[in-house]
């Protein structure tokens, strides 16, 4: 579940909320980052708190805060920008609303873009049950929602039996 923490880490690279004296893999926020460029929306739901990140509500942030539409095209113009780019980083000012939890202790939904479906499937396909000896917490990832099949990984524990053999 994400904490109060966790959520703020989203906002801020190299800020976790999974912080110790040691350093481990995924406490940087950078693998959650690699996401947003095939990503059209992000919608994290944990602990009945929901947060959408996407081109719709970027664009309305940038018309919101640089509220002058001549302010607006000058910016894009002057760094050349196209007219569909909004210059505010993605993850900053999610939209935020309440809403109650599912069965899944975490969800995250993305809605990618198409063009990106090929290298998303074969990097999902490269996670295995190994993988989730690097992420502790976890006890299994679904992906759904793909025109071919859903793709599945739970963690395996192995059974260990200590047999004594007497030297003889």
């Amino acid at each position: 579940l994400f904490s109060e923490r966790g959520y703020r880490s989203l906002f801020y690279p190299n800020l976790s909320s999974k912080t110790s004296k040691k350093r481990f893999i995924g406490n940087k926020g950078l693998g959650f980052r690699s996401i947003i460029n095939w990503s059209n929306k992000i919608e994290i739901h944990s602990n009945d708190i929901l947060l959408i990140y996407s081109e719709e509500n970027r664009r309305q942030n940038f018309q919101n805060i640089i509220g002058n539409p001549q302010a607006r095209t000058e910016i894009i113009s002057e760094y050349d920008y196209s007219s569909s780019t909004y210059p505010i980083p993605f993850l900053t000012l999610p939209e935020i609303k309440r809403k109650k939890q599912g069965s899944y202790a975490t969800n995250i939904r993305i809605t990618y873009k198409s063009e990106f479906l090929d290298d998303i499937i074969k990097q999902l396909h490269q996670i295995t049950n190994k993988t989730l000896l690097f992420l502790n917490h976890i006890e299994g990832v679904e992906f759904s929602g793909f025109e071919k099949d859903d793709i599945q990984c739970e963690r395996e524990y192995l059974k260990t039996e200590h047999n004594l053999v007497s030297p003889s």
